[in-house]
Formats: C-alpha cells, sequence, structure tokens
C-alpha cells in the first residue's frame, strides 16, 4: 500500500468515526484525491454531502497495469457542494460520471484525458464559482 493509499484510509476512518449509526460523514474538511476504485469506494461509505476542499480523482498510476484502476464513481452521489476544485484526470476506464450529478458548486471542473467518457450531461446542476469548465 502505498502512503497517499494509506494516508487516504486513515483519514477516512478517523473522519466517518460516527456514534449516530447512520454512516453520514456531512463534510470532508480536506482534500480528498482518489486513485484506486477502492479508495473511491471507502469513500462512498461515508456518504459526505460536501468537501471543504478539493476532489481529485485520477488513473494516474493505471500506467502499465492492465485493467484501468477506476471504472465507477457512481458513489459519490452524496455529494452536493466542494469548496474548490475538481479534477478528473486520465481515468481511461470511465464511462460516465454518474455519481458527481448532484454537485451544484465548486470552484472549477477540470476533465483531463479521460477517453471514454461518453457526455457531461449529468453536471446539470454544477455552477462553478471560478474559471468554469475544462473538458479536453
Amino acid at each position: 500500500m502505498n502512503f497517499f493509499s494509506f494516508y487516504f484510509l486513515a483519514m477516512l476512518i478517523i473522519g466517518c468515526s460516527s456514534d449516530d449509526g447512520n454512516n453520514s460523514c456531512g463534510v470532508q474538511e480536506r482534500d480528498v484525491i482518489l486513485i484506486y476504485q477502492k479508495d473511491v469506494d471507502e469513500f462512498a461509505k461515508c456518504n459526505y454531502t460536501s468537501i471543504e476542499g478539493s476532489l481529485y480523482i485520477t488513473d494516474d498510476a493505471y500506467i502499465g497495469n492492465m485493467e484501468p484502476l477506476i471504472k465507477d464513481i457512481s458513489g459519490l452521489s452524496s455529494l452536493t457542494s466542494i469548496s474548490g476544485d475538481i479534477g478528473i484526470k486520465n481515468i481511461v476506464g470511465l464511462t460516465f460520471l454518474y455519481g458527481l450529478q448532484n454537485i451544484e458548486t465548486c470552484k472549477s471542473l477540470d476533465i483531463i484525458g479521460c477517453k471514454k467518457l461518453a457526455n457531461t450531461g449529468v453536471l446539470q446542476k454544477l455552477k462553478p464559482k471560478g474559471r468554469g469548465l475544462y473538458y479536453e
């Protein structure tokens, strides 16, 4: 397990400790970096509604692997706001952005190198407050 995965999982466990039994963590108060499908799935278990920071989803570690590392981000559908940027980069296995459809605010959204992405139509609610949408 690399350092980033360990750090992410440790912060997720600490941030998701809750005695109310509803499995909702509310607000994540730091940047979130998702590199592997297991990172996406673990983060999704918390049902965060907001990130006070940026959300980065990247498959940069994919180089040299046989299978894409992230294929499904639908578990992120509880998110409604992100105070920072959203960066989605090099996720070769991602075909849809289902999971981000409930996000209404962020500073900007960058989508780079997602060659199989069919469309960004699920982002109709999103109103970036910064430089907007960049799609390559």
